[in-house]
């Protein structure tokens, strides 16, 4: 009887985590489908939103195994393996996502990011290029990975 007192007593954070977690999204790169409401990502959004990393990757993970051609989940499981501190796994998620959309704004700001963490500033700015072409200086992926570039200069 505990337990089932426990979850009941839950339910309404995970309701408010739920109804709120559209508004978490890492650089402001949300799909179309998220932004659109469709739930499927929202709760890796969730934990990222908190810091919960490792929540957002078993959140992600059966996303990715159902459509492995979805570029947010990929971006967003690169994002997350990355800050889990795994970055050979991120640079592989988020080569799939740019293999699927070249110009995907989240996954080369993050890929650049990554970049910049390991110490290739080069490739930082290849991407930083692609962001600039895609959606000009002005935008906050252009923006944020400048400012990181910079900083690490």
């Amino acid at each position: 009887m505990r337990k089932r007192a426990s979850a009941v007593a839950a339910l309404p954070l995970l309701v408010f985590a739920t109804m709120n977690a559209v508004a978490v999204d890492p650089g402001g790169y949300m799909g179309s489908a998220a932004r659109n409401g469709t739930p499927h990502l929202t709760t890796a959004r969730a934990y990222i939103g908190g810091g919960n990393f490792a929540g957002a990757i078993a959140a992600l993970e059966p996303i990715i195994i159902a459509n492995p051609r979805d570029v947010e989940a990929l971006s967003l499981m690169g994002f997350s393996q990355r800050k889990n501190g795994n970055h050979e796994a991120a640079l592989g998620y988020y080569t799939q996502a740019l293999a699927l959309d070249p110009e995907h704004l989240g996954a080369n700001e993050y890929l650049g990011e990554l970049y910049v963490e390991t110490g290739r500033l080069a490739l930082a700015q290849e991407r930083l290029d692609i962001i600039e072409a895609a959606c000009g200086t002005e935008c906050d992926a252009y923006k944020q990975l400048a400012a990181m570039i910079a900083a690490a200069r």
